[in-house]
């Protein structure tokens, strides 16, 4: 084995420039299949689940507040699941100009990941609710006004002046708190005894939830009549995470898988022949290696051992590319698909490919060793 690990030294050293070929254009194809497959995922996942997902229930006249009398009247219609429900609180987070707006909701249990976001630790969940005046905090707005972990403020309320205590149980890790990272999340009765007067016993959006089999279509339009002569009509709309976006982009994560096959079928063609021709370029040397003593077992292991090697090496480079380019990417992401993260199924499909790469390029250095004698130590 020490004599085949020489062999593979001694050819990785002797083509320096085709070896960074190698490894940098198997590491662009890991790192587009890792960021691809999973964005292509994120996208399938949330636009197959797409017509589970709420309506968005708001008043007709934009910025007024509705009372909580509609909830009752949505919670009691044909069709309803659940209703989540909010309202919120501009408080000056540094003073004396810069706004956080809290977003101060009721959520049924049922419900609080559909809410905060799927990927919301459950830590950060449980300690949210744990008492009415704790805070969940996106990790863009904790920066932008300074908030950390664990400490109780109080920041002025911005309609009457007022402070608001409240204490920051958790920060969001970037891409997970929805909307850039900005949100902030309370709790609506806390919340609400610190509105103004004429703002209190009401809420601002609502989320309605249909029971399965029920159209989000349809529950909108029964929850605009059913709320049409009411004080405040209302306007009741699939969301756009349930629609809109997921149904106009269920087709690019077909485009996205398309474009990681064509890359990983490109770079298996450009592996296969530049080995071809590796081993076509080698037959005088490993003649010569034969003439010296060495068995062809050995040749095979060490060209086996010279393809792993950039194999394994352009993987990992493409695999940490592509866990730091989602990561960088993650808060820019957040807005329309939430946190996405690296699954089994890519990380799985980059072990397979690299084997299935190796195997295919490993057959011709491997066939011509077998047809090499000591006597080809003149060939071309």
């Amino acid at each position: 084995m020490y004599a085949s690990v020489e062999i593979a030294l001694l050819w990785l050293r002797g083509h320096p420039s085709r070896l960074i070929h190698l490894v940098a254009s198997l590491a662009i194809a890991t790192c587009s299949w890792l960021v691809l497959s999973t964005i292509a995922s994120t996208i399938s996942e949330r636009a197959a689940h797409g017509q589970s997902e709420a309506i968005v229930v708001m008043a007709e006249r934009k910025g007024r507040p509705l009372p909580l009398g509609h909830i009752t009247t949505m919670e009691a219609l044909d069709g309803v699941a659940d209703v989540a429900y909010m309202t919120f609180l501009p408080v000056m987070c540094r003073e004396p100009s810069t706004i956080a707006t809290l977003n101060a909701w009721h959520i049924p249990t049922d419900r609080l990941r559909a809410v905060l976001g799927e990927n919301t630790p459950v830590d950060a969940i449980r300690s949210w609710q744990a008492a009415d005046g704790n805070l969940l905090v996106g990790s863009r707005l904790a920066r932008e006004c300074g908030w950390t972990a664990g400490v109780t403020i109080e920041p002025i309320n911005a309609f009457n002046g007022s402070r608001v205590r409240v204490t920051i149980t958790s920060v969001l890790p970037p891409g997970l708190g929805g909307s850039g990272d900005q949100i902030a999340y309370a709790h609506y009765r806390y919340i609400d005894r610190m509105s103004p007067p004429q703002d209190g016993g009401t809420f601002r959006v609502a989320r309605v939830y249909p029971r399965k089999g029920v159209s989000a279509a349809a529950l909108a339009a029964t929850v605009e009549t059913a709320l049409a002569h009411g004080t405040e009509p209302v306007e009741a709309t699939p969301s756009a995470e349930a629609e809109s976006l997921m149904a106009r982009f269920e087709s690019v994560g077909v485009l996205l898988w398309g474009v990681a096959a064509a890359m990983g079928t490109s770079t298996l063609l450009l592996f296969a022949s530049a080995f071809a021709h590796a081993a076509a370029k080698r037959r005088a040397s490993i003649a010569v290696l034969l003439a010296l003593g060495f068995r062809h077992r050995q040749i095979r292991y060490g060209s086996a051992l010279e393809i792993a090697a950039v194999v394994v090496a352009g993987t990992a480079v493409g695999a940490a590319a592509g866990y730091a380019l989602l990561h960088a990417i993650a808060p820019l992401t957040s807005l329309h698909l939430g946190g996405t993260r690296i699954t089994a199924g890519p990380c799985i499909a980059i072990a397979a490919g690299g084997g299935v790469l190796w195997l295919l390029s490993a057959l011709a250095p491997l066939l011509a060793v077998g047809g090499v004698q000591p006597t080809d130590m003149n060939a071309a």
